[in-house]
């Protein structure tokens, strides 16, 4: 919503519904100088909810020259004719033939981790395609492409075949990649054997993770879309309508595997990948099924040593109405965890110095946060689902999504399929407002903040607001506001509330703060401390969570009864 209708004055908005090309923008000026800029470096690793409630992720296609074979693509005894007819309508396919028998692209590659690769195959003269990831234990797919079903496969997480029309179909393998040499397809025959013969191939991609997303196409750098890292997440949490700012700080989900579960330890219980549509929308949860009432389910991770630790997984019901979540393990221990009711979506038997949630994603999933100040050294620690504590049955759920960090409270999903670590960097957002059409710096002026803090955060500023002093500012932190510096006010403010604030700058001598409707005394002050402001910053200290709903900047200093008006709840 644009204050502009309610006011004459020329003003600077910013609203998680005004975004474009990736950027929140304000209403005035219009060249793009009013855009705030948003950064969490170089890194796909952050995720938020979207406005269909699913989880979104960053996405990169891998493969360089993905649909240009003739660029990048070594062929062994093979040739590449272009301009063929696509399964999307286009002359875009190509026409690979083997001269012999063998004859084959073979792309090297050293990636590790879970990774699915994929293209569009139609049969040429040759019925069958055999797509091959070439490393010390191969996967294998091979493929009839008079039917489009599985001859054989080997060495694989997953595989998976669609019919996309015309003849042609979406073969995606997916693997766990270890000392991998190179990605090999072959024209074949519908006994699952190599042969000279053709095969059209389209659109060729490589990602991580347990399943094939929507087409990249990549030239000479690779492909990426969804959720980039210059991008502010506008996130959609809770079934929200209008969504709000995320701003966190940067976490590392220690767990090595996130969605792959098939490389964690089971004692009485069974893992299957990618049976069930996930949090994301798309076919990679696992199923946990529990055969035994002694069944363990666990995977070591490094802690870090004296600090607390916030473990996290999704979870939802097969049938298998509860079990137990925890971090366990350590000298000393880490121990922290709870039991979660599946079926009403609630947890008990708490322990742990984390407080223990969980929160509604819909279809039946939940997630669930738990942990513990461990104060542990690195003696890999597991994280846990295992049976309740009481009332203990057989049966299965599904899995998805796990998550150990460094914290006290939970952040946002950070996907991992390295056999690492994996880290995203914080949310950082910047506004010049010199830059933005104000001459050096304002005498007066208002802004208004509209935001939510979850958790009680680390003790830095989340938003800083400043001329070329940072002594000189106002401010938001864990959980209080003010100003600093010439003088000295700060308030608190409820942790999950919804709060509004505002900072009202007079002349270059005094300032007001008003917060949800009451006008607040005693932050009058003498002196320059907040003066000549030319900068908001967001989240530019070690970061914190925080949700903002809204930024107005008001280039003049509005009235007392507008201000009220502007902050009541």
């Amino acid at each position: 919503m644009s204050l502009v209708s309610l006011y004459d004055e020329a003003s600077l908005w910013m609203t998680p519904s005004g975004a474009k090309d990736g950027k929140l923008f304000s209403e005035l000026p219009t060249d793009g100088s009013g855009d705030f800029t948003f950064s969490r470096g170089s890194n796909l690793a952050a995720t938020r909810v979207g406005p269909t409630g699913l989880i979104e992720k960053g996405r990169e296609n891998l493969f360089l020259n993905s649909n240009q074979f003739d660029t990048g693509w070594p062929t062994s005894n093979a040739t590449f004719t272009s301009g063929q007819s696509g399964y999307d309508g286009s002359s875009d396919a190509w026409l690979l033939t083997s001269s012999v028998a063998g004859g084959r692209i073979q792309l090297t590659r050293s990636d590790t981790g879970v990774h699915t690769t994929s293209a569009y195959f139609k049969k040429g003269s040759a019925d069958g395609v055999w797509f091959r990831i070439n490393m010390g234990a191969d996967a294998n797919i091979y493929v009839n492409l008079i039917n489009g079903t599985k001859i054989n496969s080997t060495g694989e997480i997953a595989t998976k075949i669609t019919d996309v029309g015309n003849g042609w179909y979406r073969v995606e393998l997916t693997a766990n990649w270890v000392s991998v040499d190179d990605v090999r397809i072959y024209p074949a025959n519908t006994s699952g054997v190599s042969i000279a013969g053709s095969i059209y191939i389209q659109d060729a991609q490589l990602e991580i993770g347990l399943a094939a997303t929507d087409y990249i196409e990549s030239g000479a750098t690779t492909g990426k879309a969804g959720l980039l890292e210059d991008e502010p997440r506008l996130d959609y949490s809770g079934g929200a309508t209008c969504p709000s700012l995320l701003l966190e700080p940067s976490r590392t989900n220690l767990v090595r595997q996130s969605e792959y579960f098939g490389d964690w330890i089971q004692s009485n219980t069974i893992i299957t990948s990618n049976v069930a549509i996930s949090p994301e929308g798309l076919q990679n949860a696992s199923e946990l099924e529990f055969t035994a009432l002694t069944a363990e389910f666990y995977r070591t991770f490094s802690n870090v040593a004296s600090s607390d630790h916030t473990g996290s997984i999704f979870l939802k019901n097969i049938d298998k109405n509860s079990v137990k979540v925890q971090l366990d393990g350590g000298t000393p221990a880490i121990s922290g965890g709870c039991d979660v009711d599946l079926i009403n979506g609630t947890i008990s038997n708490e322990y742990g110095s984390v407080t223990a949630g969980i929160a509604d994603f819909g279809n039946g999933w939940y997630r669930v946060h738990f942990g513990d100040d461990s104060n542990a050294s690195t003696a890999n620690p597991r994280f846990e689902v295992t049976n309740a504590s009481t009332g203990s049955t057989l049966g299965s759920l599904y899995v998805y999504g796990a998550q150990a960090e460094v914290g006290s409270y939970p952040t946002s999903y950070i996907p991992n399929h390295s056999g690492g670590t994996v880290t995203r960097s914080r949310d950082t957002g910047s506004l010049n407002l010199v830059g933005a059409g104000i001459n050096d710096g304002w005498t007066s002026g208002t802004i208004l903040i509209e935001f939510e803090k979850p958790y009680n955060n680390e003790n830095n500023d989340v938003i800083r607001i400043h001329g070329n002093s940072v002594s000189g500012r106002a401010y938001i932190y864990n959980n209080g506001y003010g100003f600093a510096s010439d003088w000295s006010y700060s308030s608190n403010f409820t942790i999950g509330d919804n709060t509004k604030i505002i900072y009202r700058l007079n002349t270059l001598s005094t300032a007001n703060l008003f917060k949800n409707g009451v006008k607040f005394t005693g932050a009058e002050g003498s002196g320059t401390a907040w003066s000549n402001i030319k900068y908001i910053y967001l989240n530019n200290q070690v970061g914190a969570k925080i949700n903002i709903k809204q930024i107005v900047v008001f280039p003049t200093a509005l009235t007392d009864s507008e201000c009220i008006k502007l902050t009541t709840l």
